[in-house]
């Protein structure tokens, strides 16, 4: 297979997809470009990856490795997007500091305790908070949870 993604592993799933083999203690979720997840032994899994496969513990420590990196990396894009948002948010409102200057701050007391009651706020007053900075703090919320910062 060509660009596919170790998304995790899992024991509900006890056949191979690419081999057929059944009975395996666990499976690899891989997710090819097009969106579509399957489930591989550790083995077949690897090789699918483009790993080369020693013995089955070598298989199990790459796999791992890969989707720790994978995790770590949609994390810091995450957050990245998050922190860019937050400046834009605070421009909007004209607000005389930038979050990320102050990041840690602000994402763990004014978007976690005030960013809800902000959308509350807009929803009843609409014409008061211009619609981007509603869109924005709706992402930042749903970002904040994602990467769980």
């Amino acid at each position: 297979m060509s660009n596919v993604q170790a998304i995790g592993i899992t024991d509900q799933q006890q056949v191979c997809d690419c081999c057929g083999k059944i009975n395996l203690n666990q499976t690899v979720v891989l997710r090819d470009e097009y969106g579509v997840t399957c489930f591989f032994g550790t083995v077949c899994a690897a090789r699918a990856l483009g790993f080369k496969v020693k013995n089955i513990l070598d298989a199990k420590k790459q796999i791992r490795d890969a989707i720790v990196a994978d995790r770590r990396a949609e994390r810091e894009k995450n957050l990245d997007e998050l922190i860019e948002y937050s400046d834009r948010f605070a421009h909007l409102l004209g607000w005389k500091y930038k979050p990320s200057d102050q990041w840690n701050v602000f994402s763990n007391n004014w978007l976690k305790h005030n960013g809800p009651q902000f959308l509350e706020r807009a929803a009843e007053y609409p014409a008061k908070y211009p619609a981007e900075a509603v869109v924005l703090i709706a992402k930042m919320i749903a970002l904040r949870i994602i990467t769980d910062v």
